[in-house]
């Protein structure tokens, strides 16, 4: 019970412990080149892990879709191989 209520208390801290850090390590100027584009706040940075996921959720998605497909194969080229050798050495072993 007490590992429970230790994991939602520091969960419950992460957003506050970023913050914090954002505010205390992190320049809020936003510059290419010498040019300031924008300025952030401490408080934006907790917004940028869901842009991320929300911009590069498409490339993800095909690329886990591609592993799982080649996973498959594999799979699948296994069990033929396995299925196989096992009958083969049945049905010598019968004769």
């Amino acid at each position: 019970m007490l590992q429970v209520i230790l994991f939602f208390v520091f969960y419950q801290q992460m957003s506050t412990s970023l913050t914090l850090f954002a505010l205390r390590n992190v320049d809020p100027a936003f510059s290419i080149a010498g040019v300031n584009l924008f300025t952030w706040s401490a408080a934006q940075f907790q917004a940028l892990n869901p842009i991320w996921i929300m911009l590069l959720r498409a490339r993800f998605s095909r690329s886990r879709t591609r592993v799982s497909r080649v996973r498959a194969a594999i799979f699948r080229w296994r069990r033929g191989m396995r299925s196989g050798s096992s009958s083969r050495w049945a049905f010598s072993s019968s004769a």
